[in-house]
């Protein structure tokens, strides 16, 4: 049987050019390969298709990706049926829909300048703002910081007067490691939102370690007969639905309203209690109850303790290698 004869290229006498074809090699006498029919012209990309490819190298956008974030909303309990089934076909994987949400969160604030943490001066008295010293821990007089979540760094003031209070007694005779906590609080003070670098480095860590005991606390309430991978998948899902409610708690903040992770957060409450009667198949009341008990719980046995000990660890990065000798 006689054999079809593949044409190689062949090596190109000086000054001459020869096109070949890029994926079998052979010399081209058009357009197309004769051999293996490739184009040779390079294919002209639409606007859609470098879109897509922005979305997808940013926060791993898929064409699941619509259809996910929409049945989220409108019909949560479809989505975590789907989640628990481990159904990839319609929906993004648990672990995706996380990711792409906190991607989305962080963009976001990225692009419309607003800080996740600010801590705003407060005046509590008619006198100037002191610092004193009491039982080796410092205690503000007339004025207090209060955190800011969420905001633009203009909405939140400056108060030069407490600065120098801070300052002052940063610079008297106190323990090196009251001078570093004070030294914490006079840059936040001086700039509100100077410890959001070192959040947007930690933030993404600690949140991995949350979804976990976030799952953990469900275990009493909601993890009888149920595999511990039935709670992460709902972790996943409520973390990846706190961070787009943050996200309008964030445009909430940029109107002007003020108050925009308060009703943010009542909004979630109510929106996690339907997840959880749906995804636990339980009643309106249990749901309800459990649900605002694992709440107190996650954010005063995880989150308070969190953010107390960011500053704490604020202060410690900035001791001098001899306070430990």
């Amino acid at each position: 049987m006689a054999q079809a004869s593949v044409e190689i290229a062949a090596e190109p006498d000086p000054g001459e050019t020869v096109a070949v074809c890029d994926r079998c090699g052979a010399v081209l006498h058009g357009r197309f390969c004769h051999l293996c029919g490739e184009d040779s012209a390079a294919p002209m990309r639409s606007l859609k298709a470098l879109g897509e490819d922005f979305l997808d190298s940013v926060m791993s956008y898929t064409g699941q990706m619509p259809a996910t974030y929409f049945a989220m909303f409108a019909r949560p309990g479809r989505l975590l049926s789907a989640l628990r089934r481990g159904d990839s076909r319609r929906y993004l994987p648990p672990f995706k829909l996380y990711v792409t949400a906190t991607v989305i969160f962080f963009l976001f604030l990225s692009l419309a300048g607003i800080a996740v943490l600010q801590m705003e001066v407060v005046r509590t008295g008619r006198g100037a703002p002191q610092v004193q010293l009491a039982a080796g821990r410092p205690v503000l007089r007339n004025f207090r910081l209060e955190e800011r979540w969420l905001r633009h760094p203009d909405a939140v003031p400056r108060d030069a007067q407490a600065v120098r209070a801070l300052d002052g007694a940063a610079r008297s005779k106190v323990d090196e490691f009251e001078r570093a906590y004070l030294g914490v609080l006079r840059d936040v003070a001086a700039d509100p939102k100077s410890i959001n670098e070192e959040i947007a480095v930690w933030a993404p860590r600690a949140l991995w370690l949350m979804m976990p005991l976030y799952a953990l606390l469900l275990w009493p309430l909601f993890g009888r007969g149920r595999l511990l991978s039935e709670l992460v998948v709902f972790s996943l899902w409520a973390h990846a639905v706190l961070f787009l409610v943050l996200v309008l708690a964030a445009i909430w903040n940029l109107t002007g309203l003020g108050y925009g992770v308060a009703v943010a957060l009542v909004v979630y409450q109510a929106y996690l209690t339907v997840g959880l009667k749906d995804y636990f198949q339980t009643g309106w009341p249990t749901a309800a109850l459990k649900g605002a008990a694992h709440s107190a719980l996650y954010l005063g046995l995880l989150w308070t303790p969190l953010v107390a000990g960011f500053f704490l660890f604020e202060a410690i990065s900035r001791l001098p290698p001899s306070y430990w000798e």
